[in-house]
């Protein structure tokens, strides 16, 4: 009775952990999954800034031209 006793709670141990790692391995594939939301949200903003200062350039080259002109 002593060794089944043993083996039952070693048994509810060992559940108990693996519940806590299947909780960690959430935790961590939850974390990366909002990295990559970020990572995705960041590109985003870098290709509209990089429009944004294409469109900037051509506009002070044209102001540029037109003062040049006179």
């Amino acid at each position: 009775a002593m060794t089944t006793d043993l083996i039952s709670r070693n048994t509810q141990d060992v559940a108990l952990g693996t519940d806590e790692v299947a909780r960690n391995i959430s935790a961590v594939r939850e974390g990366v999954e909002a990295t990559g939301v970020s990572a995705r949200a960041g590109l985003q903003a870098a290709k509209e800034l990089a429009l944004q200062a294409g469109a900037l350039k051509s506009e002070v080259d044209h102001f540029l031209a037109n003062i040049r002109r006179g």
